[in-house]
């Protein structure tokens, strides 16, 4: 299959892709040339700069890598010093992975890898990343819970001193390094979203529920993605959560996203609520999808309390906030009840005191109702464009 440009990005990797493996790349001999005082000047660090950051990690069953300070200085150059680096994580366990759409055809595989992003296979299909991760060890992944840099071990006492004082951005890596530093958190911190971000990790502790439920989402909300795709259908990766863990994820959105993509979630109003309160409170975001969302929950006992009076509450809060957000460009919503005949008017004054806003695209929502935000916001200082995605695209 050819993948064209993805093998740039998604772990996508040819016949003839080079690989660097420390291991064996590094003289176990004679290791000065490799490993100098200099982190910045060692073969870990050219190597990876070469490669642009895309690395791979073997990890052993105890998590062992986890604990070691140049395994660490390899996830910071990916995860914080490096743009547009790549972190792919494999281990070593038998399994049978089900072929999405096979209809109960397996393949027999010995091991199982997560990839930020998605490996290129799974060509940005979240339903196929879910798949191919679900045989990950939860047990093996929460280990990563307890990484902390400043706390690595390390063969040679001066390394763990030059990799610290490098991380935190001394100039004399020979002086004694901070106990405690921003720049450790921020990599502490990295490494653990990257996995609670995880499919597996996020099932995983929604069925054990409680504080475990509470420590990933905590973990999950200090990362640094940009991008984030949640899907809340049944049988979809988040379809087991219920609307109390559903809001929770929602309501601690890591702060440097700026792709949002939330699909299917008819978990009600305070999970709407919480949804536009955080949305508010990104700084980066730039695109807004929010896809087959009604306020209706999905739970018995239907909407949730307060009924209609709460929905129209509702979708006020997000029109509210888009009147005043200063960062998203373009607003997706696709089979929702947020905009409807009864609330054209607040919506066309909200949008034309945004000033961000470019495109609004609706699904569900009918041609008069387009027509008449249109009709509102033509005198908008940035142009407006209202309409149906695809099809008015063609069109154009």
């Amino acid at each position: 299959m050819d993948y064209g440009e993805q093998d740039g990005s998604g772990g996508g990797m040819s016949a003839d892709t080079p690989v660097w493996v420390c291991a064996y790349a590094n003289n176990q001999w004679d290791l000065g040339d490799s490993i100098t005082d200099d982190p910045t000047k060692s073969g870990f660090y050219k190597a990876m700069k070469v490669a642009k950051g895309r690395t791979i990690t073997i990890l052993d069953k105890e998590g062992i890598v986890f604990t070691r300070i140049w395994c660490m200085y390899e996830l910071y150059l990916t995860l914080v010093h490096l743009s547009d680096a790549m972190w792919a994580v494999y281990t070593a366990h038998t399994h049978k992975y089900e072929i999405p759409g096979g209809k109960g055809t397996y393949e027999n595989r010995k091991a199982v890898g997560i990839i930020s992003g998605g490996s290129t296979s799974d060509i940005g299909d979240y339903s196929l990343i879910t798949a191919r991760e679900a045989a990950f060890p939860y047990d093996l992944i929460k280990k990563s819970l307890a990484i902390q840099v400043e706390h690595a071990d390390v063969s040679v006492e001066t390394d763990k001193t030059h990799i610290l004082n490098s991380i935190a951005g001394r100039d004399n890596i020979d002086d004694v390094p901070p106990t405690h530093d921003e720049s450790y958190d921020t990599l502490n911190n990295n490494v653990r979203a990257n996995f609670a971000s995880s499919v597996i990790m996020l099932q995983g502790a929604a069925q054990k529920g409680g504080e475990e439920w509470t420590e990933i989402v905590t973990a999950l909300s200090k990362g640094s993605m940009t991008k984030i795709s949640f899907d809340f259908k049944a049988g979809r990766e988040l379809g087991g959560l219920d609307s109390a863990q559903a809001t929770y994820l929602v309501a601690n959105l890591p702060p440097n996203i700026e792709n949002l993509k939330i699909k299917n979630a008819k978990h009600g109003v305070e999970f709407m609520n919480s949804l536009v309160q955080r949305v508010g409170e990104l700084n980066n975001l730039k695109k807004l999808w929010i896809d087959n969302d009604t306020l209706e929950s999905g739970e018995e006992g239907g909407q949730d309390g307060g009924g209609k009076d709460e929905g129209q509450k509702a979708d006020s809060n997000l029109a509210t906030m888009l009147s005043t957000d200063h960062t998203i460009e373009e607003l997706h919503l696709y089979n929702t009840d947020l905009v409807r005949a009864d609330n054209v008017e607040l919506w066309a004054k909200a949008l034309m005191l945004n000033s961000t806003i470019r495109r609004l695209w609706l699904i569900g929502v009918g041609k008069e109702v387009r027509d008449e935000l249109t009709e509102k916001t033509k005198d908008r200082k940035l142009e407006l464009k209202v309409g149906r995605p695809i099809i008015d695209q063609l069109q154009a």
